[in-house]
């Protein structure tokens, strides 16, 4: 996940399948339900966060501002430094980003999903 994918940032583009497990688990931690569809359907827009790989969840509104944390998940990277994986809400309640933030700062090479048994 690094800076190089910024291209499509105002556009938008799919969650990859690490990142769709991340937020299908940070969402059920936050017992927040949401459809099927409404996942499949779902754009993101990479943050400019040093290749950590934040997302903004799209579409953007105007006034929209960050409201609090939802949920967090604690994981390493295939590094072995630690990273913390959030779902941030706007201030109205909604999905608003997928803060990625690894504890050195440096770019996240790939998260080690499949050290988390219920992901």
């Amino acid at each position: 996940m690094s800076d190089e994918s910024l291209p499509n940032e105002i556009a938008g583009r799919p969650l990859t399948p690490t990142e769709k497990r991340l937020l299908c688990f940070l969402l059920k931690k936050a017992d927040i339900i949401k459809s099927k569809a409404w996942l499949d359907a779902l754009f993101v827009k990479p943050m400019r966060d040093g290749g950590m790989g934040s997302l903004r969840i799209l579409p953007e509104y105007p006034d929209q501002s960050f409201g609090r944390r939802a949920s967090d998940l604690r994981i390493l990277d295939k590094d072995g430094v630690p990273v913390v994986v959030s779902l941030n809400l706007d201030s109205m309640g909604n999905p608003f980003e997928l803060d990625v933030w690894k504890v050195d700062f440096s770019p996240v090479i790939g998260l080690d999903i499949e050290s988390i048994s219920n992901i």
